[in-house]
């Protein structure tokens, strides 16, 4: 199978169809039908008229009909024609060269075409290249109003083909202090010139037109301006009359004489009042202050009373500090509820309350789980050796301090509670251990000696140099004294925190002397 051009370099348009004249020889014994295609310009489409049939040895002239697509760049382009036999599968092919002319199309205009301002007013000039060839802009303008000032950023670009490229225009009036609005029209123009790179000769003008118009408000509008007279008037109205009535009137008007039988009634003017709401925040389970626990009073006279008093209903605020006092001056006297939260736990403790003078509150945060995690290393222990650890834990007492110790003044007397009291708080179900005794560090039931004052104990083992045990459910917010015996040594941790609802605490490193070395000072405590 041969193939053969007529013509080696055709011209083409984008988007126009072009004939190709292409010759065939069959050279083979058979008959056979062939397939032409066009290959180096994506895009491209073909059509022959029906499927060429040829007997061996004819030779026939079939008509090409191509169309190169609209965004084709203009300049030469290699292209293939390849003819494939079906019968035979013989593939042949010819070299052809297209000629692209340029054909430059120029759009122009203005995303807003209206802009109001006081002093000056920006708008997005669109230019966009819809030809198959670079073109070069710049933008201009011609018409524009006396005093008005157009700068254009850029003001000439290069848009390559089937690109958009955005000029910012701004336009800039005269100053205008008062009167009305003033509208500036102002006529753009962009001068484009189209350029192939491979047909340097071949150069052709665009031109495309816009207009845009600013509307320019005053500085000091009619509106403001009116104010101000009308403020002026009044003041002067008010002046005149004020140095006529001086002028006219006597300085001084005899009293009116009261009617018979008339008796004035004076009411005493009443002083502003507060009072103030203090007191303890403490732990349940170890009369230990606790920190952080917000109060909050919200006003039965003014809201509902069937519903929890929150702090976006909460008339007055307040929280507790390191040693778990509190104080809420300058509280206007009423009925309040009164609302004991901590983060994490919510609400603690809620009542109502009369507050009538100042007073105080004691209230008791309930106990929740905590758990105290411990890490035993046993010093000049071998590490084939079981590490063994007994662990003793015990809340610490925290008697109240006398008045006398403390030098504090005598303290307020107690709120008095409207209505019912709240039922107490249940036990946690978490908490396993007897409740704690309200007069003392002991539990409940179990003989105060020291002997039995252990509430929590834990027995552990291991094998290496260290060992890890958790004791769990211990009532929190509280401090515990902690006691660890291992290899004949004990070592004594006093007043350790622990939190409540703590999942995953950090361990707190026991570390226990040989029994050779001497005892050691008590570790800190975090």
């Amino acid at each position: 199978m041969e193939v053969s051009l007529i013509t080696q370099d055709v011209v083409l348009e984008p988007g126009v169809p072009g004939d190709v004249l292409v010759d065939i020889v069959n050279t083979a014994d058979v008959i056979d039908a062939v397939h032409v295609e066009l290959d180096g310009v994506p895009g491209t489409t073909v059509s022959v008229e029906g499927t060429p049939t040829l007997f061996p040895g004819e030779r026939r002239r079939v008509t090409l009909r191509v169309q190169l697509p609209t965004h084709t760049p203009a300049g030469r382009h290699l292209t293939i024609v390849r003819v494939n036999a079906d019968a035979t599968e013989e593939l042949a092919e010819s070299p052809l060269t297209i000629d692209v002319r340029p054909r430059p199309v120029l759009t122009v205009g203005a995303k807003v075409k209206v802009q109001r301002g006081v002093r000056h007013g920006d708008f997005p000039l669109t230019v966009a290249n819809r030809g198959n060839t670079p073109i070069t802009v710049r933008v201009r303008e011609t018409d524009a109003p006396d005093g008005v000032s157009v700068v254009f950023r850029p003001e000439t670009a290069i848009v390559e083909p089937w690109h958009v490229h955005t000029c910012r225009v701004r336009v800039t009036g005269p100053r205008h202090l008062v009167g009305g609005v003033r509208e500036h029209s102002v006529d753009l123009r962009v001068d484009a010139e189209a350029f192939t790179p491979s047909l340097p000769l071949l150069r052709e003008e665009l031109t495309g037109d816009a207009r845009v118009t600013f509307r320019q408000r005053p500085v000091i509008s009619t509106g403001l301006l009116l104010a101000l007279g009308l403020v002026v008037v009044l003041t002067a109205w008010g002046l005149v009359g004020r140095i006529g009535v001086k002028r006219f009137a006597p300085a001084e008007a005899a009293p009116l004489a009261a009617p018979v039988g008339f008796a004035r009634n004076v009411l005493p003017a009443r002083s502003d009042v507060g009072v103030t709401l203090s007191g303890k925040v403490r732990s349940g389970a170890d009369e230990s202050a606790v920190a952080g626990v917000r109060l909050l009073l919200c006003s039965l006279e003014t809201d509902d009373q069937a519903r929890t008093c929150t702090a976006r209903r909460a008339a007055y605020r307040g929280v507790s500090d390191a040693d778990g006092d509190f104080s809420l001056a300058e509280t206007v006297p009423g009925t309040y509820s009164v609302a004991f939260e901590s983060e994490g736990r919510g609400l603690l403790q809620q009542g109502r309350f009369a507050l009538d003078d100042s007073c105080s509150l004691q209230p008791e945060v309930p106990p929740a789980p905590g758990a105290l995690r411990l890490r035993v290393i046993q010093e000049g222990s071998p590490a084939a050796v079981a590490v063994s650890a007994q662990i003793a834990v015990r809340p610490v007492e925290t008697p109240e301090p006398s008045a006398e110790s403390t030098g504090a003044t005598e303290p307020a007397p107690a709120c008095q509670r409207v209505g019912s009291p709240p039922p107490p708080y249940e036990p946690h179900p978490g908490l396993t251990a007897p409740p704690r005794s309200t007069t003392s560090g002991y539990p409940a039931g179990m003989p105060e000696d020291e002997a039995n004052r252990n509430q929590y104990t834990a027995a552990t083992s291991s094998t290496g140099t260290q060992v890890t045990a958790v004791i769990e459910n211990l009532p929190a917010p509280g401090r515990y004294d902690v006691t660890v015996d291992a290899g004949g040594r004990s070592v004594v941790l006093h007043s350790v925190p622990v939190e409540p609802g703590t999942k995953d605490p950090g361990a707190l490193t026991v570390r226990v002397p040989a029994a050779d070395e001497p005892a050691a000072a008590e570790p800190p405590v975090p």
